[in-house]
């Protein structure tokens, strides 16, 4: 039986992402250095680069979601992460703005932007995957590490979390701009990655993730702004949507490749009744 390897875990995690960031980029400088006019303009080429960057964002949420190491860990890592993909963004876009000011200020208004874009929102999906831990369990190869238990202190991490989300968040949108049409964009977007990951990483029934794919493409139609879907049809979105799709798919699977499914313990022990070989798993 294949027991839990950290290396090739932490291997996979870090060298993924690191493949999502080299391929966002060459993504975006490709174009410009063959001087492909029409390809940079190009709707395919936008809903590419933005659903790559997206997805980036939406599987460093989902990994610290599923991750078998403690709280603190892998909300370093989350963390981290997210940080280096907010400078990077900035960078790749660095020599190709336009904006006025000195390269410090040009520089800091990227990353400025770069946390409006994405912080929020990646925060925002954590916090409602967090909240699957308990039912669909962790990341293992063979027997998973005991799962946290849903106490105060979590809900309190939960708590804080939500809080910096919506802190970031209305920096962009405002406190009472549309707040419906923004929390169903979050659930069905939410509901994308849940299911994405189900179906790839489930160790049974992973047919309902398909169908969970299903809604939420159906939550997209429905959610399309009128004046997009006059002037681009109702399915405007829904390219956007199937690249990220394909992206965190394609991502997931070489994990499962790799031995690594999703493994839940029913009835776990607080951690201090585990005996060391138990709580060894968790540091």
């Amino acid at each position: 039986m294949k027991t839990l390897d950290r290396r090739l875990f932490w291997l996979l995690i870090l060298g993924l992402a690191l493949a999502h960031l080299l391929l966002l980029a060459a993504l975006h400088l490709v174009p410009y250095w063959f001087d492909f006019a029409s390809w940079r303009v190009s709707r395919f080429s936008r809903n590419l680069q933005g659903s790559l960057a997206g997805a980036q964002c939406a599987l460093l949420a989902i990994y610290w979601a599923i991750s078998p190491w403690r709280w603190i860990k892998r909300t370093a890592l989350f963390t981290a992460g997210l940080g280096i993909f907010v400078l990077a963004h900035a960078a790749v876009y660095y020599p190709w703005t336009t904006m006025p000011g000195t390269p410090m200020q040009i520089f800091g208004r990227l990353v400025l932007n770069g946390v409006d874009v994405f912080v929020g929102d990646t925060v925002v999906y954590a916090v409602g995957l967090e909240l699957l831990r308990p039912v669909w369990g962790v990341l293992s190869r063979s027997s998973p590490p005991i799962r946290e238990d849903l106490t105060i202190l979590v809900l309190l991490r939960l708590t804080a979390m939500a809080a910096i989300a919506a802190a970031v968040v209305s920096r962009s949108i405002g406190y009472f701009e549309e707040p419906v049409w923004y929390t169903l964009h979050w659930v069905i977007d939410g509901m994308l990655l849940a299911s994405c990951t189900w179906l790839a990483l489930a160790s049974r029934h992973a047919w309902l993730g398909g169908l969970g794919c299903l809604a939420a493409y159906g939550g997209v139609y429905c959610m399309t702004p009128e004046e997009m879907a006059n002037a681009y049809g109702q399915w405007y979105r829904l390219p956007f949507y199937l690249l990220q799709t394909f992206w965190i798919l394609a991502t997931h699977m070489i994990v499962r490749l790799n031995g690594f499914r999703l493994h839940r313990v029913p009835g776990a022990p607080p951690s201090s009744a585990l005996d060391p070989q138990q709580r060894e798993h968790l540091e």
